[in-house]
């Protein structure tokens, strides 16, 4: 009687007998009837109303349905889950109940040896967890238990991996098991879907966490060689933002994948370019380029219908390069590779050909800076290949009528449709300008041209300027105006070319220096700005025809000066011709006198 006075003082022990009471219960006597289990809850509530009135009832309730769990009694726990007419329990606790007691028979699976579960086989046991978690089936919490048990008991044996429970709890990160499953047999990494649905089942269900899965997917897939593979799941990675694969990216976009076109490529290496570390910066934008010319190629071999699988030297037969395609071109590290088929006159005039078809387009190397084309053509092996294969194709599409009358989306902005010619002179400005070699004047000149035919907006007239204004001979540029002066019949389009002209002649006399590519740029939109805002076109008649006049008088005695000039280098060499011009009377004699002197010796 004395214990049941003062039980009061140690709730902790009493609840510790209630608890014994429910495992000898279960014990003594496995499979009792719900009868039996009803008489239970019943005596329990008499001893709490009786003996130990500070039990909570919901603690009681609580107790007697994990007794019920326990014993396998789950049609009968549900009931009193539910409630009952003196207690309850929250939907929580309730579900909270249902996970510990399937995670008790589930992680007990694996301990087969213990006496506890002798009796007991590990199907018996994984139903039971699952039959416990079948209590509560929308809930959200039981439901992801659930899922794990179906990963680990069904999904990951299909995929060769056999994990025990208790070694399922000792992984932290469910990441890692989905890495056991990619590579734990040959081939595992094929099954994508059944892979993203494990993730998911373990608790990976996120966008993010996803997109990991299939990181981890395809870099497995690049490892076996399965490129194409690798290269479906990267595109889908690039197009969700996923920045840690730009690596395989990268690489994927530089490889040998043949069925993979210039625009994947392309859309790889520029996802790689977005997401990289700094030291990958410049390599990534080098394979950019290559990979950019190649596109521009292999559109004009669509467009044109035709290829550059071989070239001829002058006074030798054809030398066929037969299997290298624009990629082999790009891959092409140095010039032994491609000079390796010739003999040693072979070789000299391959080399001969070639820079004669170099310097058609880019102007001489100077030769203070230690360079020259031999040089460059011997360590360069993209350029050399560039050079003797696709350069002379790209020549003969720009001397054929047939290419200037087709029109295809253009590469200038502002110019919606340009001629296979003019997308072809791209193409060979492209080239140069990434290798870092000047273009001669006459292609520049021969794109500007292109630009400004009419009929011709505002807006292409001001891009034909730019490039004129790229000239080393400005007169080449007040040529291709004038002509266009000459050609031009709507009234529109000629003060729209004389406005362009005006400002050409603007910038050049006044002999503005920049000190680099953006400078330059807002100078000339400057410019054209101020030269291009809304006018009366009676105003501008009068006006634009007043400056044209000057600006052609000032470009025609520029011009005369410069003639003369050149005159007078040819017949006197090393003559300060600004001084001689300028009527400097005694330096003009004392250039005379010297000059018949040395016609006399």
């Amino acid at each position: 009687m004395n214990f049941f006075l003062e039980a009061h003082s140690d709730e902790k022990g009493v609840k510790q007998i209630i608890r014994l009471i429910l495992s000898k219960f279960i014990r003594r006597q496995p499979g009792r009837s719900d009868n039996e289990w009803a008489n239970m809850w019943r005596d329990m509530l008499c001893l709490q109303e009786k003996a130990f009135p500070f039990l909570d009832l919901e603690y009681l309730l609580t107790e007697f349905c994990r007794g019920l769990l326990k014993a396998g009694k789950f049609s009968l726990a549900r009931s009193y889950l539910r409630g009952t007419s003196s207690a309850s329990l929250a939907t929580e606790k309730a579900e909270n109940l249902v996970i510990q007691a399937a995670r008790e028979y589930f992680f007990s699976a694996s301990s087969l040896s213990c006496s506890e579960v002798s009796l007991e086989s590990v199907h018996d046991l994984i139903w039971k967890a699952k039959e416990c978690l079948n209590l509560f089936p929308s809930s959200r919490n039981v439901k992801a238990e659930a899922d794990i048990i179906d990963a680990l008991t069904v999904k990951l044996p299909y995929l060769g991996v056999t994990l025990l429970p208790v070694q399922f709890r000792q992984i932290k990160d469910p990441m890692e098991i989905i890495k056991m499953a990619v590579t734990s047999q040959a081939g595992a990494y094929l099954h994508v879907d059944e892979l993203i649905e494990v993730a998911k089942l373990l608790g990976l269900s996120s966008l993010d966490e996803i997109s990991a899965v299939e990181e981890v997917i395809a870099r497995e897939a690049a490892v076996s060689g399965d490129l194409q593979l690798a290269f479906d799941l990267c595109l889908v990675l690039a197009k969700k933002g996923h920045g840690l694969v730009w690596d395989l990216c990268a690489a994927l976009a530089r490889g040998p994948l043949e069925n993979m076109d210039i625009s994947s490529r392309k859309q790889l290496l520029g996802f790689a370019l977005s997401h990289c570390d700094e030291e990958s910066i410049s390599e990534l934008l080098l394979a950019w380029k290559d990979l950019d010319m190649q596109g521009q190629c292999e559109t004009l071999m669509t467009l044109t219908g035709t290829n550059a699988p071989n070239f001829s030297i002058q006074g030798s037969s054809v030398i066929s390069l037969p299997g290298y395609s624009i990629q082999d071109i790009v891959d092409l590290k140095n010039s032994s590779e491609l000079a390796d088929g010739f003999n040693g006159a072979d070789q000299e005039n391959h080399f001969s050909s070639i820079k004669n078809t170099l310097s058609l387009v880019a102007k001489n190397l100077p030769v203070e800076n230690g360079t020259n084309w031999d040089l460059i053509l011997q360590e360069n092996g993209k350029i050399l290949s560039f050079a003797a294969i696709q350069l002379p194709w790209l020549l003969e599409l720009t001397r054929k009528e047939d290419y200037s009358k087709k029109f295809t989306s253009g590469l200038i902005p502002g110019k919606q449709y340009v001629s296979v010619r003019t997308q072809t002179v791209i193409t060979i400005l492209s080239w140069l300008a990434r290798n870092g070699f000047a273009p001669r004047d006459d292609l520049i000149a021969s794109l500007a041209k292109s630009i400004l035919e009419p009929p011709a907006t505002e807006e292409e007239d001001v891009i034909g300027c730019s490039f004129l204004l790229n000239l080393v001979d400005a007169f080449s540029g007040v040529q291709v105006i004038e002509e266009q002066l000459r050609t031009r019949e709507n009234y529109l389009e000629t003060c729209s070319i004389m406005n362009v002209g005006m400002t050409y002649s603007i910038l050049h006399n006044t002999g503005v220096d920049c000190e680099g590519p953006t400078q330059r740029r807002e100078l000339l939109l400057g410019k054209f700005r101020e030269k291009n805002k809304p006018h009366d076109i009676n105003r501008i008649d009068a006006v634009q025809s007043s400056f044209w006049r000057e600006w052609k008088l000032k470009l025609e005695e520029k011009k005369r000066v410069t003639e003369h000039s050149r005159f007078l280098e040819q017949i006197i060499p090393g003559v300060e011709t600004t001084r001689f011009l300028s009527g400097d009377a005694s330096y003009i004699e004392s250039v005379i006198f010297s000059l018949i002197e040395s016609l006399t010796l």
